[in-house]
């Protein structure tokens, strides 16, 4: 993915959640939750970050304001 980006000169958008992914393969991030952009950042900022969202995210845990099954029947 790096190496096409660069070998086309073009913009990647991906989809992820895989830690290894989105910490070396991105120049940006924006977390979405329920349709919206919570948080925006590089992903050394992401790493470190205090916002609950984003700490969430990049912990990998269900504590949090993403709570599992909120979108359920």
């Amino acid at each position: 993915m790096i190496e096409l980006e660069e070998k086309l000169q073009a913009a990647c958008i991906v989809v992820t959640h895989q830690y290894s992914t989105w910490t070396r393969a991105a120049d940006r991030i924006l977390l979405m939750h329920a349709g919206k952009i919570v948080w925006e950042g590089t992903p050394e900022e992401g790493i470190n970050s205090e916002d609950q969202y984003m700490k969430q995210f990049a912990h990998a845990t269900r504590e949090g304001p993403m709570l599992a099954g909120a979108f359920e029947g």
